[in-house]
């Protein structure tokens, strides 16, 4: 789970209680700002993450930053981290290592509904956390 996340707890039963063990939650309501790190499916499966566009047909929405793997996904990922970085060193995000072996996992994009949420990376997500998002959290 990314750390800078506001978001309704109810959000958290939507990874619990996801049928997949490898899942990735995603909100549909976005709009593409590049920012944000898409997700991208193919029958149903992750076919990749980031924050480029891409196919827009396959993007479902954008991952929340609140992910469940199994033990041996993580192990994967854990792998790909160690190899990336290797290679780029520090330049780089957790998001690339998904993308870049995502058509090797079975990860499944998990839709949330309409539920208040923000990622908290400026001053103006901070300001909008405490004024919009805050106020709606666990109603």
């Amino acid at each position: 789970m990314d750390v800078d996340i506001l978001y309704d707890k109810r959000i958290l039963n939507f990874l619990l209680n996801c049928p997949h063990e490898n899942v990735a939650l995603v909100d549909p309501r976005f709009k593409f700002t590049g920012e944000e790190v898409n997700v991208f499916a193919h029958k149903g499966k992750i076919a990749g993450l980031g924050k480029k566009m891409g196919d827009s047909k396959s993007c479902v929405g954008e991952a929340i930053g609140m992910y469940r793997f199994s033990r041996s996904t993580g192990e994967k990922l854990a792998w790909g981290l160690k190899m990336m970085l290797k290679k780029r060193g520090g330049r780089m995000e957790y998001e690339d290592v998904f993308d870049s072996i995502a058509k090797d996992l079975s990860m499944f994009p998990r839709r949330i509904p309409h539920l208040p949420w923000i990622e908290i990376d400026t001053k103006e997500d901070l300001a909008k956390a405490k004024k919009v998002i805050f106020p709606k959290v666990g109603e």
